[in-house]
């Protein structure tokens, strides 16, 4: 679930920015 959430908050915080980039939390 950790990874999960992880994904998805990287993916959430990546659509708040206006630069297009890929973050992946430990």
């Amino acid at each position: 679930m950790s990874e999960l959430a992880g994904f998805i908050d990287a993916i959430l915080n990546n659509l708040d920015d206006d630069t297009p980039r890929l973050v992946f939390a430990d």
